[in-house]
């Protein structure tokens, strides 16, 4: 008698009321069977079988195994089971009952999993960017990750007024002078183009006399933005939150811990950089900035 439905490799429907000591604590038998079980890593076969799910263990007759020319020999507290001189099982005598310990045979499978669908590997966009791409698994069902990831204030409902050309205007929002002295140089070279005006918010690394020099040496115009009013460097700020907001679903959905957060910043920027802006006509960075479309099929 057997409590486990998953080592019987054939079963059949039989109904049998099973009496024990207790009057009112019958079991029920719910099939019969072949079951296969594997002791010290040999596999035996037992037919007849009864599926007793409530039985609290695991019940095998010894005349099973004697009509199998079985010779069972008892040493102290141990007992073996021998055919033909060869031991094939062993186990403890507890009680006056001889227990045994099987593994049931194990199959181990795996299965490809679907790729995740475009909404994770773009970075968690909007379904309009999904639409937009011409992608047949955009849908309009609400992501649990980007509910966690990108809760925010009411928007602001002024505007900037845009940019005519590249480089006319840069929103900036960074730490390092250095790395703005760098970008301009190479961004400048890449457009043939210089920069006009530069919108910042008032923090120290912006307001100070360095800054001040670099923006008479090259000529470009500084706006400041004023104290407690980040809206008014709103395209910084946004894109910052854009790219965050990416950052923080990528490690959500990935499961990964924050010490990855910089290389999930890198990934989110990649990513805001080649999927369409809603604001642009639907055009992504990369495209407006290099007039070439951007590869997104080989994203995973």
């Amino acid at each position: 008698m057997f409590r486990d439905k998953s080592i019987f490799t054939e079963i059949s429907p039989f109904s049998n009321k099973i009496s024990t000591s207790d009057p009112e604590s019958n079991l029920i038998c719910k099939g019969q069977g072949t079951v296969k079980i594997k002791i010290n890593n040999k596999l035996f076969t037992l037919k007849n079988c009864l599926y007793v799910p409530k039985i609290t263990k695991n019940l095998a007759s010894l005349l099973d195994f004697c009509n199998k020319s079985i010779t069972i020999t008892k040493d102290d507290n141990r007992f073996h089971l021998s055919q033909n001189g060869r031991v094939l099982l062993s186990g403890n005598i507890i009680n006056k009952l001889m227990i045994v310990t099987f593994n049931q045979p194990k199959l181990f499978l795996t299965k490809g999993g679907e790729s995740p669908p475009w909404h994770q590997r773009l970075g968690h966009p909007g379904n309009q960017v999904l639409k937009s791409l011409g992608l047949a698994n955009a849908n309009e069902q609400p992501c649990n990750v980007c509910a966690k990831g990108k809760m925010t204030t009411l928007t602001f409902k002024g505007h900037f007024i845009k940019a005519a050309e590249p480089l006319d205007c840069l929103h900036l929002d960074v730490k390092c002078l250095m790395n703005l002295l760098f970008n301009k140089k190479l961004l400048e070279n890449l457009r043939d183009r210089k920069i006009k005006r530069i919108v910042t918010d008032g923090g120290g690394e912006f307001v100070n006399q360095k800054f001040k020099d670099l923006a008479n040496a090259c000529g470009f115009t500084h706006v400041v933005a004023p104290p407690y009013t980040p809206e008014h460097n709103g395209f910084a700020k946004r894109a910052n939150w854009t790219i965050l907001d990416k950052a923080i679903c990528l490690l959500l959905n990935s499961n990964l811990p924050n010490q990855y957060r910089a290389e999930a910043v890198n990934t989110a920027t990649f990513l805001t950089n080649i999927i369409p802006t809603l604001s642009k006509n639907n055009y992504s960075p990369h495209y407006l900035w290099l007039k070439v479309p951007p590869k997104i099929r080989k994203i995973r």
